[in-house]
Formats: C-alpha cells, sequence, structure tokens
C-alpha cells in the first residue's frame, strides 16, 4: 500500500507549481502567494515524510529446478523428463531500493535514493517560492524610489505646455527652469521658472506652465539640476491633421522573468520603438497607471500610493522618447481599490493625493477641483470622463435603474452640453474617453462597466447620436481600456418611425489595454444578436474586433480632414505585442450627404 504522504506530496508539489507559474506568468492575484507560501511548507513536510520510510521491499519469484543431471552435450529437445521425477522448489529473495525515478521525481516531486535529485526537487519548490516573494516584495522593499529625480512632459498645446519636475535633493536648490526653440539657431535659452524649495507636500515635485508659445514649433527645455527634455507645440485649433497613442494598465516587471530588472515595464520600450513610426502628439492614458492591490497590498496611505507611482517612473524602460511624449491621464480603479465605487471613503483621499501631484496637476485644464476635463487638439474635441468619484455603488441599484449614475449629475451635465454644442470651423470630431468601456459586450465583471448604469448609457448614447446625425455635425469616437484585451464595436441608431436619427447614423468605440500587464486566457468579450442586429440596426453593440491575447496594447489613431471638404477619416491601428494586428477607418462625409449616411468604416 502507498505511503499516504505520497499523495500529499504529489498533490502539494502540484499545486505550488501551477499557481506558481499562473502568478509569475498569467494572473499576479493577491490570492496566489497565501496559496504558494502554504503549499511549499506543505510539501516540505510530507517530503520529509515520505523520505523518512524505510527504503526497501521484499519481491518473491519461484525458481523450478530439476533435480537430475543432463549430459552437457545432449541438446535440450532431445532431453527426456520423467514425470514421476520430485522437483526441488527454491524461493528467491530479490530485495529492491524503493524510490522515485529521476524523471519522475522531477515531475511529481516526490523523493527519490538519489541526494542529488532530492535537492533538486527540493531546489524547484524553493525557487518557486522566492521568485514568487521576489515578484511581490523586491520592488518595493528595495526600490521606494525616496531619491527619485525626473522630469516629464504633459499637456501641451499650440502656445502653452506643462512640465513637472521631481528632485528630493536639497542641494540642487534653487532649481531653474529655462526653455529654446530649436526651430531657430539664433534662439537663446529663456528663462522661465525658478523655485527655492519643494518638500513632503508635493512630494518633491514642481509643476511647471509654460506659456506664450508659438505653434508646431520644437522647444528644448532644461533645469538646473539636469533634467531635460524636448517637446512639440500642436498646430492651432481646426488643423488639418492629428496622431496620438491611447493605452491604459501598467504593472513593472510582469510577466515575470527572473533576468529583468525589478522595475522593468516592456511595453514602454515596445511603445519607444513605435514612437518614431507613428510620430504621436501626445498619449491618452486611460487608467491604472499603477496597481496598488497587485499582486498585494503593502499600505493603504499616501506614502504607499506615491511609492507606487514613484516606482513607476524610476523604470529604466523609460526612454528619451517616452518622456518627451506629453502623457494625459485620468485615474481608474487600481490606483484607488480593485473597482472602485466608494466615491470619497477611503482609502480614496490617501490614492487621489499622488494622482493629483504626478498627474492632474499637468493635465489640461480643468474647472475648480474636477477630475475631468475637455482640451480641443487639431481637428478633434476631447472629454475625459471621471468614471470613478461620482458613481453609485454597483450593487445598490439596478442596472437599468434611471437615478443610478457612473458620472454623477454635474459631470454627466457637461457632458451633454460637450456633445450638443457646436465646434468651430475644422473640428470634425468628438472623442470621449472612459477608463471602462462603454459596451456591454464584456460579460465578465461586467457590472464594473457601463453596462451596469444602462439608464445613464442610453442618455449619453441617445446624445452622441443627435449630435452624429446634424447636417453638419463631427463623427464620435468613444476610446477606452481596463478589460486588458482589445475590441471594436459599434453602435448603430434604431431606425424609428419619427426618423429622429438618421439612416447610418452611428458611434464607434475602439478599447484598448493594457500597456503591460496581463491578459485573461477566458474569452469574456461576445455580441448578443438582438432582433435588428443582423442588418446592423436597432441599438445594439455591435462587434468589429476582438483580440484578446497579448500583454502589450496600444491604439495609434490618425485623423486628417480634407483640405476643401467637411470630410474627414480617422484610422485606428491597434499594435499588439509590437506588430499591428488590426486597422480600421471611419470617415465623416459632407453635410449635404449627412442624410444618406451618417459615419462609415
Amino acid at each position: 500500500m502507498a505511503n499516504p504522504y505520497q499523495y500529499l506530496t504529489v498533490l502539494s508539489s502540484t499545486i505550488l507549481r501551477f499557481s506558481t507559474f499562473i502568478f509569475l506568468r498569467w494572473i499576479p492575484g493577491h490570492h496566489l502567494p497565501p496559496v504558494i507560501i502554504a503549499s511549499f511548507l506543505t510539501y516540505l513536510y510530507s517530503f520529509y515524510r515520505t523520505a523518512s520510510v524505510p527504503g526497501k521491499i521484499v519481491v518473491e519469484t519461484e525458481t523450478i529446478q530439476e533435480l537430475h543431471d543432463e549430459p552437457a552435450n545432449v541438446p535440450a529437445s532431445k532431453i527426456e523428463v520423467d514425470e514421476h521425477q520430485p522437483l526441488d522448489v527454491v524461493e528467491d529473495e530479490v530485495l529492491m531500493e524503493d524510490g522515485s525515478h529521476p524523471l519522475i521525481s522531477l515531475l511529481t516531486g516526490l523523493p527519490s535514493q538519489s541526494q542529488f535529485w532530492n535537492i533538486v526537487s527540493l531546489g524547484i519548490g524553493a525557487l518557486c517560492l522566492l521568485m514568487t516573494l521576489d515578484l511581490v516584495y523586491r520592488g518595493p522593499v528595495f526600490y521606494s524610489s525616496q531619491k527619485l529625480s525626473f522630469s516629464r512632459i504633459g499637456y501641451v498645446s499650440h502656445d502653452q505646455a506643462k512640465i513637472i519636475i521631481r528632485e528630493p535633493n536639497p542641494d540642487q536648490f534653487p532649481i531653474f527652469l529655462s526653455y529654446k526653440s530649436l526651430d531657430s539657431i539664433e534662439e537663446t535659452w529663456i528663462a522661465a521658472a525658478k523655485t527655492y524649495l519643494l518638500d513632503v507636500e508635493t512630494d518633491y515635485t514642481w509643476a511647471v506652465n509654460l506659456t506664450k508659445l508659438h505653434s508646431s514649433t520644437r522647444y528644448a527645455y532644461s533645469a538646473s539640476n539636469g533634467q531635460s527634455g524636448t517637446f512639440t507645440t500642436m498646430p492651432p485649433p481646426g488643423a488639418q491633421k492629428l496622431s496620438f497613442v491611447t493605452s491604459s494598465c501598467i504593472k513593472y516587471r510582469f510577466p515575470y522573468s527572473i533576468f529583468d530588472h525589478p522595475l522593468r515595464i516592456k511595453g514602454l520600450e515596445i511603445l519607444s520603438d513605435w514612437i518614431p513610426v507613428l510620430k504621436p502628439s501626445f498619449m491618452l492614458f486611460l487608467g491604472d497607471f499603477i496597481y496598488i492591490d497587485v499582486p498585494r497590498r503593502l499600505g493603504s496611505d499616501p506614502e504607499a500610493y506615491r511609492a507606487e507611482y514613484r516606482r513607476v517612473y524610476a523604470s529604466p524602460s523609460w526612454t528619451r522618447e517616452t518622456r518627451s511624449l506629453p502623457w494625459l491621464n485620468v485615474i481608474d480603479d487600481h490606483e484607488i481599490a480593485n473597482d472602485w465605487d466608494r466615491g470619497w471613503e477611503k482609502p480614496y483621499p490617501a490614492a487621489i493625493d499622488p494622482f493629483n501631484i504626478y498627474h492632474h496637476s499637468v493635465n489640461p485644464p480643468h474647472l475648480g477641483n474636477a477630475s475631468y476635463y475637455t482640451f480641443t487638439q487639431g481637428p478633434a474635441s476631447f472629454f475625459l470622463l471621471d468614471t470613478r468619484r461620482y458613481r453609485t455603488p454597483v450593487w445598490e441599484q439596478s442596472h437599468n435603474d434611471s437615478t443610478k449614475t457612473m458620472l454623477g449629475a454635474k459631470q454627466l451635465q457637461e457632458v451633454l452640453l460637450w456633445l450638443a454644442k457646436p465646434e468651430p470651423a475644422g473640428i470634425r470630431w468628438k472623442i470621449l474617453v472612459t477608463s471602462v468601456p462603454f459596451t456591454r459586450n464584456w460579460r465578465l465583471n461586467a457590472q464594473d462597466t457601463w453596462s451596469g448604469y444602462l439608464a445613464e448609457r442610453q442618455t449619453i448614447l441617445e446624445a452622441m447620436w443627435d449630435t452624429v446625425s446634424k447636417p453638419s455635425g463631427p463623427g464620435i469616437v468613444i476610446l477606452s481600456g481596463d478589460r486588458h484585451e482589445f475590441s471594436a464595436t459599434s453602435f448603430p441608431a434604431p431606425i424609428l418611425d419619427n426618423k429622429r436619427w438618421a439612416m447610418g447614423t452611428k458611434v464607434t468605440e475602439f478599447s484598448c489595454s493594457p500597456l503591460n500587464m496581463f491578459y485573461l486566457p477566458v474569452r469574456s468579450y461576445y455580441e448578443v444578436p438582438g432582433e435588428q442586429s443582423g442588418i446592423g440596426y436597432g441599438g445594439e453593440d455591435i462587434s468589429l474586433a476582438y483580440i484578446p491575447d497579448g500583454n502589450v496594447k496600444f491604439g495609434a489613431i490618425d485623423i486628417e480632414n480634407e483640405i476643401g471638404s467637411r470630410q474627414s477619416t480617422l484610422r485606428y491601428r491597434a499594435i499588439i505585442d509590437g506588430t499591428e494586428l488590426w486597422s480600421h477607418v471611419l470617415a465623416t462625409l459632407d453635410g449635404k450627404e449627412r442624410t444618406r449616411d451618417a459615419v462609415w468604416g
């Protein structure tokens, strides 16, 4: 009968190895480290008990021998056997060593009679534990980045640019910031700002706004503490072209490699390679810049949150290209807590502190302390939503309750006014940015998305259809992230008897993430056809594309107005793990054609 500790050894070893693989390469969930630690300790105990059982067993065999002797030269076929002659039966005892074959030992974790293979098996288990602890604790413990000094570009318009500088070293003060144009050899450095002290209140950061700049001009900036960079101002609003990139979700050193720097972000490296190709004007980053609770929350005070921002900015994966690219940010749940829907309750005050310091301070201008904002670049007007601070808790009301809100009354009003507002000449697109998907097609944890707020979603959707249907109305695109997958979804307006919306009126959503994180092995996005979805109408969410795989995903958007016409095209490209896998073109038409087809793709 098998030793019961053998079963426990195999079971604990299997759980240990499988959980470690899932944690390091698939999903670094906070619930897995305790499982890995417990299974390792169980494995050690059961391995010892299995190995301590006596290592020999007896195997009995019977050998039959005849008592008479035959001449050696007589063939066996001619030997005559007397059936009445007695035979002597001899039992031979064969002792065999117990213990697994080395290959079985390696696969199952069972002990072997070989000390070498026992050490190897135990070493595999120990390595699983050490790699898990390495991913969880090495970055936070050894890389608090308190001494981090860096600078980056925030919002850049046609006449201003925002820069954030961090400098904790008191020997560097005062800090002077200067800038100059790179488009003219004769340009000299212009003194822009200075500061005599930075303290813990702002985590030693300094947000500077350079004003009275020239449009479409390359500039360099330089600070006396050694920080420097470049940026290019935008053309005036209404310009013919615009290119930008978008993504969300960053977790350093994932998927895990024992050879990587603890703060490596491979997605930044891939993005850096694409910047010279795409030539984007800015990055729209749609939330989850940090993961405070993945793989394990180590604190809920402001310093714990600040340290996570510093670690991302301390990554060696940042390059001159990514630091010179303006980044505009919105907040999502993992900058606070998973699936956050509790407003100003703790830990929100601690979480919003570093977001305001590192991101919102250099975002486009916003009204008062509002965490949402609008801006215009080239041929597009943008509205970036805050989908966390004002939402009704998910499970307090039904998903189709008309009083349930994701945006809050004030923000919703601002969105509807923005959608209805006529835009100046040259503005051909309105782009609504939401950190969580607008489509209902994601079925996993759908209540955290707009699927949990369908009444408010319908209000916004109808307002978008109204805008697109106008004779000179712009095209409307929704950009989102959060799901760690890519999808494109069309929202065609239903055909009503009152002909409220022109035939072909629709809105398109592109959802793309993560910039560096896991993707789900489970497919969770699919369309549920409605009565009229077969002909593309009826208010359904029509799937255009779905690409779930890939740890690095970002979208590239190119907008171009046709000279002498109101027609404008928007091209979306999905870059996944460094390769362009999908593209799609939308176009607005001249006003005279609007009744035929509002936006086509």
